[in-house]
């Protein structure tokens, strides 16, 4: 069975679009309680976050093979690729 992988993404969507131009893996989360500590740390840098464009988003992956593989789980709902 493939194990999940849960990753907390950054993005910055500019002034007057309606994606952002594309993500960047921010943490990595596997093994027990992996959805959980992903969707904390989310949670923490969504609180913390001053800039105003900045946008975040947490992805699940089957063994993070493939950046277009990737399956939304929450945050900025978005179609922009992983850089």
């Amino acid at each position: 069975m493939a194990k999940k992988i849960y990753i907390v993404q950054a993005g910055f969507l500019p002034v007057g679009a309606s994606d952002v131009t594309g993500w960047r893996s921010h943490s990595f989360y596997a093994g027990r309680r992996a959805y959980d500590g992903a969707v904390a740390e989310y949670e923490k840098e969504v609180r913390k976050n001053l800039h105003p464009q900045r946008r975040f988003r947490v992805v699940c992956a089957e063994d993070c093979s493939r950046k277009d593989t990737y399956a939304y789980v929450c945050g900025f709902k978005s179609s922009a690729k992983t850089l």
